[in-house]
């Protein structure tokens, strides 16, 4: 027999696509279950006589042409012994099938292929043992494909070698169909192997817990091959796998080892000094997402930490650069009040004074509202004075006193950590009453609910020590008073508040001198005056007393020196300079 050669498709076959090719091993590992061994060689053979051959025969004997077929292919011939007859032929460049297929017919003989040996018998033999004659032994039958393109199926058809040397396939793409030509052998093997072609290949996302697709997806690519395609979606973290059940399998096979929770461990690290629940937040960002975990115990001083034992020398690292205690800036501030004789004062001329002191140095200017003057807006000032110590404070306060009596109103100090806002109120804290109505019951009843607001002088200052030793401040200072009280029908007094504030930011080197000036406000003053006693007496205080209402401006100056202090060196704050 000739081993089932596909003279069936001219030309070369055009390459299937990866989803034919995984089919077309899923069909070669399941041949030997219905096709006979002779199919797991038509390979080979088909390709012999696919040879392209000359012969030139003039009334030659058959059984010698067969022989000449048999040298110039390399195929096994078994010729019968009541083989005869004689042929002509002048065959240029044909295929050694087509060859055969012309000289048996020629001879009215017959052949058929097994076990990979052509065997030429007689026509009549033919008959007797496949009841048929051989020129009627093939039928042409149609193939309707629901899921496989028609032009991989020949691919398939063609590679597994299931047609005759006489049989033909070729595709209606109309109906995504085939039409094969050939012995019902071969339709039987083209049927079954269509069978298992033509069904829908299986789509799985498979997500990953543990693993990135990247890290996985060429070892499973090379695992199974043209089982099945495997696609990534790192968005996602998800394979998205198409192919046969067995591919499918192979990859969850392998993923069920890879795809695992990695080995985590657990210890307890005791901390010099006790951590807050935000440094804990950002230790927490450098842990294994889903896996590491830390939390602070016995107050803060000792740290759970779980994670992947590769990560723990790294994350051993980051306690000891974290667990120090962080520097802090002491926040020195003078609060001086100028005060001049009347109301039409403009206030203090800072380019006058930048002039008299050397050190100072206007950075910027703000605008200042005085109570006084609705809508109408002046001019603060940020200076910066270098290190102003003793000798150039007192020019300070002297140049200052030409303006007005300078006194100093407070003198506070803080220690603050770096990063951390800073406060102080230099004031008085004013209550005021409201008047609350209750329905309880049917019953109004009336409840006085005692308020107080803080007024004054307010600073806010929050502080950061940059690595190159800069310290960076926003200041937010305010100035406030209770200007006059406004009654309300229900009988509450509710005070209203002039105030001015300034928001700003500076940098300065640690020990310099930040100047905050131009908040001015109006005060109203009474003195009293008189005979002692009698004064006090209600009538006789018109005559033997008097009172003098004052108004005049006032302007604060804030002047601020920060530096740092470093908790690991030791610094003793009480030895450093005064100024």
């Amino acid at each position: 027999m000739i081993a089932h050669p596909s003279v069936l498709v001219r030309g070369k076959p055009r390459p299937a696509k990866r989803y034919g090719q995984s089919l077309i091993h899923l069909l070669a590992a399941a041949t030997a279950l219905f096709v006979s061994n002779a199919l797991a060689q038509s390979p080979v053979l088909n390709e012999q006589l696919q040879t392209k051959i000359s012969l030139t025969f003039k009334n030659l004997d058959c059984t010698e042409a067969f022989k000449i077929l048999s040298e110039k292919t390399e195929v096994n011939f078994a010729v019968d012994a009541g083989v005869k007859g004689a042929v002509t032929l002048y065959l240029t460049d044909v295929e050694a099938g087509k060859a055969l297929e012309i000289i048996t017919g020629m001879t009215n003989n017959a052949y058929v292929i097994k076990d990979g040996i052509v065997r030429v018998m007689t026509g009549d033999d033919y008959i007797r043992e496949t009841g048929r004659s051989f020129q009627s032994r093939s039928a042409m039958l149609s193939y309707a494909l629901k899921h496989i393109p028609s032009n991989e199926a020949i691919a398939a058809i063609g590679q597994l070698g299931l047609l005759t040397a006489g049989g033909k396939v070729s595709t209606d793409p109309r109906t995504n169909g085939l039409i094969v030509w050939d012995t019902p052998e071969a339709q039987e093997r083209v049927s079954r192997v269509l069978e298992l072609l033509d069904k829908a290949a299986m789509v799985e996302a498979i997500p990953l817990a543990n693993c990135s697709v990247e890290s996985v997806l060429t070892t499973l690519q090379a695992l199974v091959g043209n089982l099945a395609r495997i696609d990534a979606d790192p968005q996602s973290n998800r394979l998205i796998v198409s192919g046969s059940p067995e591919g499918i399998q192979e990859i969850r096979k392998y993923l069920g080892a890879k795809d695992v929770p990695p080995a985590l461990e657990t210890e307890f690290i005791a901390l010099k000094h006790a951590w807050s629940d935000t440094l804990l937040a950002v230790f927490q960002d450098y842990l294994t997402p889903g896996a590491g975990q830390a939390a602070l115990l016995n107050g803060g001083r000792d740290l759970s930490l779980t994670e992947v034992s590769g990560r723990l020398p790294f994350l051993r690292g980051l306690v000891q650069q974290l667990d120090v205690l962080p520097d802090q800036v002491l926040i020195e501030v003078k609060i001086l009040q100028v005060s001049f004789g009347g109301t039409e004062s403009i206030g203090i001329n800072w380019d006058v004074l930048e002039k008299k002191l050397d050190d100072l140095t206007i950075q910027g200017r703000f605008p200042v509202l005085p109570k006084d003057a609705p809508g109408q807006i002046s001019s603060g000032v940020i200076a910066s004075a270098g290190d102003l110590e003793d000798e150039g404070y007192n020019v300070l306060i002297e140049a200052l006193s030409t303006y007005g009596e300078t006194e100093i109103v407070s003198l506070p100090r803080l220690l603050v950590t770096t990063g951390r806002e800073a406060q102080i109120h230099v004031g008085s804290t004013e209550p005021y009453v409201s008047v609350e109505t209750q329905l309880t019951q049917g019953i109004v009843q009336n409840y006085e609910r005692v308020t107080t607001i803080d007024v004054g002088v307010k600073l806010r200052v929050l502080p950061t020590i940059h690595p190159n030793g800069l310290i960076s401040m926003v200041i937010e200072p305010e100035v406030s008073s209770v200007s006059r009280f406004f009654e309300t029908p229900g009988g509450s007094s509710i005070p209203v508040v002039d105030q001015s504030t300034l928001l700003t930011e500076v940098t300065v080197n640690s020990g310099d001198h930040v100047i905050l000036g131009g908040l001015m406000e109006t005060e109203k003053r009474k003195t009293e005056r008189g005979v002692p006693i009698l004064r006090s007496i209600p009538l006789l205080k018109y005559i033997f007393g008097s009172t003098q209402t004052i108004e005049g401006k006032t302007e604060l100056v804030i002047v601020i020196r920060p530096r740092i202090v470093s908790p690991e060196k030791g610094s003793d704050i009480e030895t450093e300079t005064e100024w």
